[in-house]
């Protein structure tokens, strides 16, 4: 299967550089102009025609034209799984010979996977041989009718406690600024860090994507605001008239590395917080006691040691901590705001459109929790049955 080269740092040279076709190209010391130099040396790169009478052959063909229809999310999630499936199937297996166990036989050996992860290896295989089937590159898909393994349901939701402890973690206003702003819109993620002041509506209090930068690419985006979100959002446009709204303490764009690192720091704390309730302690170096060392070497030496073994303490105590702490993402904030609103009465067709679903039965489909909820079922049986 192709190997896609990736942009690397040098940092005693301060520069970026990629290895492509065995030749090394230096990319230049900004890691964005960088990039840039790196997508257009791979967009002239020249490739050899894929050999589509094999497995490998068609998943290379198909990845091909995923990078050029496809976001490059999208693409990414389409490399990683079909890479994970290219590494388990002999390289010269033809089309012919492949047959289902041998995606069977990849999931079984993904013993570190979750159901959730599998299901979308699975989709991302059927997807590459029926695009292939589709294009008639094959004549028929060897996957048609797999059993995929069960897709888990984010079924987090954030209650206004655990919202409110969440803020308390994080004072700086730039977390602060991205927090409420789920909370309040029920916005994705990625729009949440792709808006920018040219989305913004401010006589109609929303932000508007065009169809060709909102999610499938067919319909325009609209975010509504309320009173919260929409101070936030006038404060960051006056701020950033040019470039996303939202920015960390250093001044650059969020991501998705950058929230995941600030919701991973949340994980440590409610883990500490948790053993503490539990009693779990942690094992601590003994206590650094200076007067033992006359010498001036010895001292610098055992203070080295002893900050290396407090590094390890503490590294050893944050694992634990993960382990006990809740992991939540920016998503859960979506997830719980459609939640509210469902509780609250608001019709489901109106949260639906309110949320940028291009389907309304997705509303049905993921917030099928709320069946469980006897208080919500007992008030809508209340009011149903009111004259």
């Amino acid at each position: 299967m192709a190997h896609f080269p990736k942009p690397f740092f040098r940092k005693p040279r301060g520069l970026w550089y990629v290895q492509i076709d065995g030749k090394q190209y230096n990319l230049g010391p900004d890691e964005k102009q960088a990039h840039e130099r790196y997508h257009d040396l791979m967009r002239n790169r020249p490739r050899e025609k894929a050999d589509v009478s094999l497995a490998l052959g068609v998943i290379d063909a198909f990845l091909e034209w995923a990078k050029e229809n496809k976001a490059p999310r999208t693409y990414e999630w389409y490399l990683r799984h079909l890479q994970a499936f290219a590494r388990s199937i002999p390289p010269l297996l033809s089309v012919g010979q492949l047959k289902k166990h041998h995606l069977t036989a990849c999931l079984a050996a993904q013993a570190g996977l979750n159901s959730t992860t599998k299901n979308g290896l699975c989709r991302a295989v059927c997807r590459c041989f029926q695009w292939a089937e589709n294009e008639e590159i094959i004549l028929r898909s060897p996957f048609r009718r797999v059993e995929k393994p069960k897709h888990q349901r984010r079924t987090v939701v954030i209650s206004a406690e655990e919202y409110a402890f969440i803020r308390s973690c994080f004072p700086a206003e730039c977390i602060q600024d991205l927090l409420v702003t789920a909370w309040e819109t029920g916005a994705r993620p990625q729009e949440i860090v792709a808006v920018e002041a040219r989305h913004f509506d401010a006589a109609n209090a929303r932000w508007v994507f065009p169809a060709e930068e909102s999610k499938g690419k067919r319909f325009p985006r609209v975010v509504y605001l309320n009173e919260a979100a929409l101070g936030i959002t006038r404060r960051l446009a006056g701020l950033h008239p040019e470039g996303p709204l939202f920015r960390n303490s250093d001044g650059e764009p969020w991501n998705r590395h950058s929230i995941a690192c600030v919701f991973g720091r949340l994980q440590i704390v409610t883990g500490y917080r948790k053993m503490k309730e539990l009693g779990i302690a942690t094992e601590k170096p003994p206590r650094f006691k200076r007067h033992a060392f006359a010498d001036k070497a010895a001292l610098a030496k055992a203070r080295k040691e002893q900050q290396r073994r407090l590094y390890e303490c503490r590294k050893e105590a944050d694992k634990l901590a993960r382990q006990h702490g809740t992991k939540y993402s920016l998503y859960h904030f979506r997830h719980s705001w459609a939640t509210r609103a469902l509780q609250r009465g608001v019709d489901p067709l109106t949260v639906s459109i309110l949320l940028g679903h291009a389907d309304p039965s997705t509303l049905a489909k993921v917030y099928a929790h709320l069946a469980q909820d006897p208080d919500y079922l007992r008030k809508a049986a209340k009011k149903a049955t009111e004259g």
